[in-house]
């Protein structure tokens, strides 16, 4: 297998959070991450704040001895 002499400059990367990288020429690869993380950030953790409404209702019927309710509920909603 040969090898195509890519040159002996060197290049410097800073990794960031509102873009990808940036090299040392003041380029920015993957511009919009920050946004990207940040939507999906915020979709996590509306979704784990239900869930966790979900759970503790669920808790509230088995503590009342309602099992079946706390059962469909952990059926239906809490699964993976």
């Amino acid at each position: 297998m040969q090898h195509a002499p890519c040159g002996a400059a060197t290049v410097g990367v800073d990794k960031g959070y509102t873009e990808a990288y940036t090299d040392n020429e003041g380029e920015r690869h993957g511009e919009g991450l920050g946004n990207l993380l940040s939507a999906e950030g915020d979709h996590r953790k509306v979704k784990g704040q239900r869930r966790n409404q979900l759970r503790a209702v669920e808790q509230k019927h088995l503590a009342q001895g309602l099992t079946r309710k706390a059962h469909n509920i952990r059926k239906n909603n809490l699964g993976n």
